[in-house]
C-alpha cells in the first residue's frame, strides 16, 4: 500500500556509498536492497538508493522522509522478485525490466517515467499508484 512511514524508529539506520557523489551516507534501510536517505548534499529532500550499488533505486526526489519511506515500501513489496538483479546487474532498470512481468507493470513505469523528476514530490501525488 502507498502511504507515508510515520514512525522512522522501526527501520535500521545503516551506512551506504552513495555513488552520484561518491561519499558515505547514513540511511534509512527498507530491505536488505533499498535505503532511504537525502538527497546527495541536499538535506531537504530524500531519494531511495540501492542499498547493493549506492546508485538512486528511481530517477524521483521526495519532499520529507516520511513520503519516501513509504514509496520505498509500496517499492519493496511491488518489485521484490527484482530487487536482487542488482547483486548481478548493478545498472539494471528495475522498473523498466519488470514492467512485462509484473501487474500493471506497463502502467506503473509510463506513471513513474512521467512524473517530473525536477522537483521534489509528495506520496500524495503518486496517488494514482494506490490501485496498483
Amino acid at each position: 500500500m502507498l502511504t507515508p512511514v510515520t514512525i522512522l524508529t522501526d527501520y535500521d539506520r545503516v551506512a551506504f556509498r552513495n555513488e552520484e557523489i561518491k561519499e558515505k551516507m547514513i540511511g534509512y534501510r527498507v530491505n536488505e536492497y533499498l535505503v532511504v536517505s537525502y538527497n546527495g548534499l541536499n538535506s531537504s529532500q530524500f531519494k531511495i538508493y540501492s542499498l547493493t550499488t549506492g546508485k538512486p533505486a528511481i530517477d524521483l526526489r521526495f519532499a520529507t522522509i516520511e513520503d519516501a519511506m513509504g514509496f520505498a515500501e509500496w517499492m519493496s513489496e511491488t518489485y521484490k522478485d527484482y530487487l536482487p538483479l542488482w547483486e548481478s546487474f548493478p545498472d539494471a532498470d528495475i522498473i523498466q525490466l519488470s514492467q512485462w512481468s509484473i501487474k500493471n507493470g506497463v502502467n506503473i513505469a509510463e506513471i513513474i517515467s512521467k512524473t517530473s523528476t525536477k522537483k521534489p514530490i509528495h506520496l500524495n501525488q503518486m496517488e494514482c499508484l494506490k490501485e496498483y
